[in-house]
Parts: structure tokens; sequence; C-alpha cells
């Protein structure tokens, strides 16, 4: 273990290379409760859902408005909508819960609006859930052949 056992430590695993962890993702607008797992990516600026996972949930992508930016990922260019309203994310271990308030938009990627449909699906299956600095910012994250571990700092 990488934490003294006073610590706060939300773990995940490390599957075939990818560091994983398991959120509940929470829309009070939408009346969405989901258990989202989320790729752990210190190299990106912000968290985001898929379009399928936010579909999955029960959100209507087709109604959320398109950000101002554009992300650029392992895909090349997206553009992305935002959730515009309170999202929670909860981290949980076996004996401890973590809310997080997430006020200022969350992202929703979208595939490209011009692929074809098979490219589309593709992408759809193999896009990932990612938690980016904006909320691994709270936090020390830990990664090791088999396991993530996420401490959190406070407030």
């Amino acid at each position: 273990m990488f934490a003294l056992p006073s610590s706060r430590v939300f773990k995940g695993i490390n599957v075939c290379g990818q560091p994983i962890i398991p959120v509940l993702f929470e829309v009070p607008a939408y009346g969405v409760s989901k258990i989202v797992r989320f790729l752990v990516d210190t190299g990106s600026k912000v968290s985001l859902i898929t379009e399928m996972e936010a579909t999955l949930a029960g959100i209507d992508c087709g109604t959320l408005p398109f950000a101002k930016d554009i992300s650029i990922g392992f895909g090349g260019l997206f553009k992305h909508k935002t959730l515009n309203y309170l999202v929670t994310l909860t981290f949980s271990s076996n004996n401890d819960e973590l809310k997080i308030n997430h006020n200022s938009g969350f992202s929703v990627i979208c595939p490209p609006e011009n692929l074809e449909p098979k490219n589309r699906e593709i992408m759809l299956r193999h896009t990932p859930c990612v938690l980016g600095m904006d909320i691994l910012s709270k936090f020390e994250v830990y990664l090791s052949k088999r396991r993530v571990e996420l401490i959190y700092l406070g407030d």
C-alpha cells in the first residue's frame, strides 16, 4: 500500500496498462446516477464522459450545447458538449466516501459528425471516460502495474 492507514484512499485497477477507477457519476438535474469507469489521465486538463456513457445514463446529448473550445486527443480534434448542471462524483472505498461537486460544466466528448457510421461506432466503443487534472489535482495519484490509488489531499 502506498498511503498511510489514516489517509483517505480510493483504489482502482490497472487493466491492460490503463489505470481505471470506478466513480459514481450523478447529475441531479437529469436524475442521473451511474457508476462510470474512468481512465485516470494526469495528462488531461479536464475530466469528461463519453457520448455513449452519457446516453446510457439517460442524458440526451442532442440537447447539450457545444463547448466553445475544441478538445485534442489521441484521435485528433474533437468537439465536445457541456453539461451545464451540477455534476457530483462520488469516490468510494470499503469504509469511506468522498463527494466532489463539479459546477463549471462537465464535458461530454462526441465523435466528429462527419464520420462514417462504422467508424463512429468504433470510436464510441473505444473512447474512454477520463478523470483529468481538474479532479485529480485534489489527490496524490499512485500508479503501479496492478492498481491505482488516489489519496485525497483535503480541501
